[in-house]
């Protein structure tokens, strides 16, 4: 949605907005079919508010933005009844919010050491052998890899809107200085389509499946090199059946430190 509601277009929007507004003051009914409109563009506003505070690592904003998100559900639903439907509380729920609720906890419980980029080194795997090949490995090559951005940009808009298997990640990377003595390191992933097994530095850290582009964490204590580098690799299956073109990692990912 942010492709079609850029900065550009909400700014046009608001201004016609608050034109109508005006211009509706003296017909009760048009001035009702105007705020209709005003709840429904405050919902894009909130979702792109939360979407773009997430991107950015500005996690407690983030989480602020979700839940004005469901707060003008209810004032719309109050305001009018049986317009704003039930399923626009459900779905942002099932699909949203538990990840901004997990980005708000770990600004109020934890430290960020870490934050991930955007475009990570990628394998597509549509027959499911890459652990045969040992893509968990750490000294694996990386010839027949090619790059995906996760949060920016879903695996449609790269090119593969089809695709269905498993889609490997692998990104290198050594902690700061001033976090090499942390004693728990936790690695946080915003969201995923969609089951993620994780290795660290070729050790098994286990599979999550969170659903639904859920977050999902694992304890990289047990496998970190504190002061040389870090492979961390994901596998992550999206093989399951639907009608949207995503698949592998879709949000944000970082290491924190708890409190």
């Amino acid at each position: 949605m942010h492709r079609i509601f850029t900065p550009k277009l909400m700014g046009k929007l608001e201004a016609a907005l608050e034109k109508a507004v005006a211009t509706a003051k003296s017909d009760t009914l048009i001035a009702r079919r105007v705020g209709v409109t005003r709840h429904s563009l405050n919902f894009a506003k909130h979702w792109l508010a939360m979407r773009l505070a997430l991107n950015d690592f500005r996690l407690a904003e983030a989480e602020k933005h979700a839940q004005a998100f469901l707060d003008e559900y209810i004032t719309a639903a109050k305001a009018y009844p049986g317009y704003f439907v039930t399923y626009i509380d459900g779905y942002f729920k099932a699909f949203h919010h538990r990840s901004f609720v997990a980005a708000g906890k770990i600004a109020r419980e934890g430290t960020v050491i870490y934050k991930f980029p955007d475009e990570w080194n990628a394998f597509l795997d549509e027959s499911r052998v890459g652990e045969k090949m040992g893509l968990h490995l750490p000294n694996v090559g990386l010839g027949n890899w090619t790059k995906l951005k996760t949060y920016s940009a879903s695996i449609d808009e790269q090119g593969q809107p089809f695709f269905r298997g498993l889609i490997w990640y692998r990104h290198e990377f050594t902690l700061p200085a001033g976090a090499q003595s942390t004693k728990t390191l936790k690695f946080w992933l915003g969201g995923s389509d969609d089951v993620v097994h994780a290795y660290l530095n070729g050790k098994d850290l286990g599979t999550q499946a969170p659903g639904n582009f859920g977050p999902a964490e694992f304890d990289l204590t047990p496998a970190i090199n504190r002061t040389g580098r870090n492979i961390l690799t994901l596998s992550v299956d999206n093989s399951g059946i639907t009608e949207l073109g995503t698949g592998g990692l879709v949000r944000p990912a970082l290491i924190y430190a708890p409190k």
